[in-house]
């Protein structure tokens, strides 16, 4: 005789598929937390390479003018009338320490007030996310221009690398700061205009007076005829190129922790969800080359014996995981290990927001100074 499912054949099939559903849908939400989290961690360290990547170039050429650095030349002047900010190329390297981020604090990027030591210049003031810290470098870029015979009383004649654009030649246009150096002898000045003569075969770089933020001293100057002859640079021993001074510092963009680059005015945004910027200095304090100890920039004795810098990130994902992230607290800088002594690391406090959060840390050694590479 035919006969259907009892009452408990009917609960105990259900009760199995429901255990089977409940498996398949854990299995389900496990591959999506992986995928989420995979993603996350891509993201988060391709922005780190890429971060490191481009704050290391400019590190790596901080002092070069032309053809040497700073640190290599017998005399260094400016004749730019800008702010020291813009203008004070003796100086290669330098940086602003956030508050409640030195060594051994403990970092509430929530609850942190907004200063640096020393004060941030005009330029940056309201653009840097307070307990970051600030980098400050000044550098050569682009084409180095031969001189194409002894510079007038006003002006510097190039070799040009291509006609006049937009009444810019090559990668210098007017207002923007250069160097002219014999590579042992150097002056940085504004070029206030660029004219073409001797049938576009010579650029004039002009170097006239201007405004307090773009001219030059020209009394500082000197012609053939002047007294001055350290300062008659020629075509057999004479360069120009195009310096910058760059800042590197954490700001917001659309909201969003962002790694910002500053040169000269532009802003570049370098990589989405670094919450945080932790800067190292290394000084080589007895000549030898390595760095005998780590400081956050307002401990550092003297700048001009920084050889390395340490510089840490903290990087977020932007997709919130499912489970809170497993690093509630990051600590950022050399360490112990790094001649930088006990309680130099900065922890830095987690977020409540479940994003995936990674600190990383990398030294530079600075090309321009001492013997590494």
């Amino acid at each position: 005789m035919n006969r259907g499912f009892t009452l408990v054949e009917l609960m105990i099939a259900l009760a199995v598929g429901a255990i089977l559903l409940a498996g398949i849908g854990s299995l389900v939400q496990g591959t999506h937390d992986s995928n989420r989290l995979q993603q996350n961690q891509a993201q988060v360290q391709g922005n780190a390479r890429f971060a490191l990547n481009q704050l290391g170039r400019d590190l790596l050429a901080a002092g070069h003018l032309g053809c040497t650095s700073t640190g290599r030349l017998e005399q260094l002047d400016v004749v730019s009338s800008g702010s020291a900010f813009r203008t004070d190329f003796t100086t290669a390297i330098t940086g602003h320490e956030a508050a409640g981020s030195g060594p051994g604090d403990t970092l509430n990027r929530d609850n942190t007030a907004a200063n640096w030591t020393p004060a941030l210049p005009t330029a940056l003031q309201g653009r840097v996310l307070a307990g970051s810290d600030v980098l400050i470098l000044r550098r050569g870029r682009g084409p180095v221009l031969p001189l194409s015979r002894e510079k007038g009383n006003d002006r510097i004649f190039v070799d040009p690398a291509s006609g006049l654009d937009e009444g810019c030649s090559g990668d210098l246009c007017p207002g923007d700061q250069a160097v002219v150096t014999d590579c042992a002898r150097a002056r940085v000045f504004t070029v206030t205009a660029i004219q073409s003569v001797n049938s576009g075969a010579e650029h004039a770089l002009v170097h006239g007076d201007g405004d307090d933020d773009g001219g030059n001293d020209t009394a500082l100057w000197g012609g053939p005829a002047a007294g001055d002859q350290r300062y008659h640079f020629t075509a057999q021993n004479g360069l120009v190129q195009r310096v910058s001074t760059i800042a590197w510092f954490v700001g917001r963009s659309n909201g969003i922790p962002t790694l910002l680059r500053w040169a000269d005015g532009d802003l570049t945004r370098i990589a989405r969800g670094v919450e945080t910027l932790q800067l190292f200095y290394g000084e080589d304090t007895d000549g030898d080359g390595t760095p005998n100890r780590y400081r956050p920039a307002d401990q550092v004795g003297d700048f001009a014996e920084v050889i390395t810098v340490r510089v840490d990130l903290l990087l977020a994902g932007d997709r919130p995981l499912r489970q809170p992230a497993s690093n509630p607290v990051d600590d950022l800088g050399p360490g112990p290990g790094g001649n930088a002594g006990p309680g130099s690391r900065v922890r830095v406090t987690g977020n409540p927001d479940r994003l995936l959060r990674e600190p990383v840390g990398l030294t530079f050694h600075l090309r321009n100074r001492g013997d590494g590479p």
